[in-house]
Parts: structure tokens; C-alpha cells; sequence
């Protein structure tokens, strides 16, 4: 008996458009501030800023939200 090995099909959607499209949606149904938040944790983790920061998120994130003072903390 000869068995037939299927492959299964390649995936037609690509990581990263799916990626994107997943924290669309999660924050588009979340409140403003939240949504914020988590959206900044999710584009350090993903871009590599974490990595340059050496694990600390907090300094990954200040660049990012350093503008939300005005002219900065103070």
C-alpha cells in the first residue's frame, strides 16, 4: 500500500499583516487611554526597542510618550 503524504497549503495571510490587523482590532474596542498604553508596549516589544533598552520598558516607552508633558517631565 503506498500512503499519500499531503502538505498542507502555505499560509496566504503573512505574520505580520495579521499581527497588525490583531491589534487593530484590539484596540479600536478598547477605551482611549488603554488602547494608548497597550498599543506603545506592543510596538516596543515588537520593533526590537526593548532589546536596545536592555529589558527595561520603561526606558523603551519614554521616548515614545515623552512628548505627552508638553516639554517633557516637570
Amino acid at each position: 500500500m503506498s500512503q499519500s503524504t499531503e502538505t498542507s497549503p502555505k499560509p496566504t495571510t503573512e505574520p505580520l499583516k495579521l499581527t497588525a490587523e490583531a491589534v487593530n482590532y484590539l484596540i479600536k474596542i478598547l477605551p482611549k487611554g488603554t488602547a494608548y498604553c497597550i498599543g506603545i508596549v506592543l510596538v516596543v516589544m515588537m520593533s526590537g526597542r526593548l532589546v536596545q533598552s536592555k529589558g527595561s520598558l520603561v526606558r523603551a516607552v519614554l521616548p515614545l510618550v515623552f512628548h505627552i508633558n508638553g516639554d517633557g517631565i516637570g
